[in-house]
């Protein structure tokens, strides 16, 4: 059982389909996830590989992925008369994983992961506490730290949920307008398509901008925490059960604001229900770390609990297969605006398929490169 809903407070939530409270549905875990969304591309084209539910709901936790914006202000699509008037007013500027109808990332052969809305939702216990044995930024509380958002988002394929239209259709807007289809398919600019608005005025609209009765619709839960206080504080401690686990990029004990890695994850591997795991190390290499996490000190004065962890690892790596995977690297991020941004060479196909130059790079301790981007090697680990 999920218990996801049991531990908001109740404001706000009805502004979230109750559909995505189902006991039954999956789940993905991305720690210190920052602006990565490419494993939402890589579930997305795994589960229809595999015939398997696509998860749902991804739960990002990142402290301060919402203390810093890698978009400038000009590539929001906002124009420059209403950022100067919330300047002149002192107001916060609009952050762009807050911003209804900004795209996250886009990806080969016209997919797209655009935010619909957003609310900030609250957890019912105050357990939020950045612990300064485990934590270099624990005094830094700013205004978006410590909070929970939930951001609803579509994942668009342009062939399945665009290019299906015809014309006299009926779509709506992200803004809640409805229009009618007069062409979905512009070949002249592969990425707007021609409707009508209720008074019959005819454009050209990114076709990003509309709602998709058959796009996936998922939501991410963004908790703005440290990771071992999310992970013990609230995963654990509601019994919330996890499919997906993706932990890459982990910057703990190196450049991140953690002074070690998640690596007590893989103790619970059967208490979490993990199924599906993307990792950036072999299994075998974490596996040297279990043991000093099998004893170890937790605490957080908010939370009755016993600070001295005792735990036998639950992960036998003999029950997970092994494939490799291959992503493109993260600073393609997409900026509104820069038509060199974002992903729009790597097709799903490419997640699978080992690069040619793979063994001459590794051969020369040179990182690999292909459609244009460095790539990114992980591993897939997948229960028996």
């Amino acid at each position: 059982m999920n218990n996801l809903r049991k531990i908001f407070q109740t404001e706000n939530l009805d502004r979230i389909p109750d559909h995505f409270w189902n006991d039954n549905k999956k789940i993905c875990y991305y720690p210190s996830s920052g602006y990565d969304f490419r494993h939402i591309f890589y579930w997305d084209f795994y589960c229809e590989k595999q015939n398997i539910e696509f998860p749902e709901i991804f739960i990002h936790s990142d402290f301060t992925c919402l203390d810093w914006n890698p978009y400038p202000k000009e590539h929001m699509g906002i124009s420059r008369f209403f950022y100067e008037k919330l300047e002149k007013e002192g107001k916060q500027l609009p952050h762009p994983l807050l911003y209804n109808g900004y795209i996250l990332d886009v990806f080969g052969n016209g997919n797209s992961v655009v935010i619909k809305n957003w609310t900030e939702i609250f957890l019912k216990n105050d357990v939020f506490y950045p612990n300064r044995d485990l934590f270099y930024f624990a005094d830094q509380i700013k205004e978006r730290t410590h909070k929970v958002f939930a951001i609803q988002c579509q994942l668009i394929n342009i062939e399945r949920d665009v290019y299906s239209l015809t014309n006299g259709d009926t779509i709506k807007s992200l803004s809640g307008r409805m229009h009618k289809v007069i062409n979905p398919k512009d070949r002249q600019n592969h990425n707007k398509m021609r409707v009508a608005d209720e008074e019959g005025k005819e454009s050209n609209y990114d076709f990003n901008s509309f709602i998709y009765p058959t796009a996936k619709q998922f939501i991410i839960l963004l908790f703005t925490m440290e990771n071992s206080n999310f992970f013990f504080d609230v995963l654990l401690e509601n019994k919330i059960k996890i499919d997906f686990l993706t932990h890459i990029n982990d910057g703990g004990a190196s450049m991140g604001g953690s002074k070690t890695k998640m690596d007590f994850i893989y103790l619970y591997s059967e208490t979490l229900g993990l199924s599906n795991m993307i990792i950036d190390y072999k299994l075998k290499e974490k596996q040297r770390n279990f043991s000093k996490w099998e004893h170890h000190y937790y605490f957080n004065p908010k939370v009755k609990r016993e600070p001295f962890i005792r735990k036998r690892a639950e992960l036998n790596i003999e029950d997970w297969n092994e494939s490799k995977v291959f992503f493109p690297d993260s600073t393609g991020i997409y900026i509104k605006g820069k038509w060199d941004t974002g992903h729009h060479n790597w097709n799903y196909s490419d997640f699978d398929e080992l690069p040619v130059n793979m063994n001459e790079a590794h051969e020369n301790q040179m990182r690999i490169r292909k459609n244009g981007y460095y790539v990114d090697e992980y591993y897939h680990y997948k229960r028996q």
